[in-house]
C-alpha cells in the first residue's frame, strides 16, 4: 500500500493538484479572519466544511483524473470535460 501512496506522489509532484490541497485552507484562515474578527474560528469551520470541501475535493478529483490519462477515461465510461 505504501508503494501506491508514493506512486500516486511522485505522479502529482510538480502539479497544481498538490498545491491546491494546502492553499484551500490557507485562503479560508485568512478570508475568516478578515471577515469575523473575533468569531473566526468558527467561521472557518462553516466556510471550510460547507462551501470550500465540497469544492475543492471537486476539483482536486478532476485534476487528478486529467493526470491520469485518456485510457482510464475511456475504461471508466466518460467524456474528458
Amino acid at each position: 500500500m505504501f508503494k501506491y501512496i508514493i506512486s500516486e506522489n511522485m505522479k502529482i509532484k510538480r502539479t497544481f493538484a498538490k498545491r491546491l490541497m494546502f492553499i484551500a485552507p490557507f485562503m479560508i484562515i485568512v478570508f475568516s479572519t478578515l471577515m469575523a474578527g473575533p468569531y473566526f474560528q468558527i467561521d472557518i469551520y462553516n466556510w471550510w466544511y460547507t462551501i470550500i470541501f465540497p469544492g475543492v475535493l471537486a476539483v482536486e478529483c478532476l485534476l487528478l483524473l486529467n493526470i491520469d490519462g485518456v485510457e482510464y477515461q475511456l475504461e471508466w465510461g466518460y467524456l474528458k470535460v
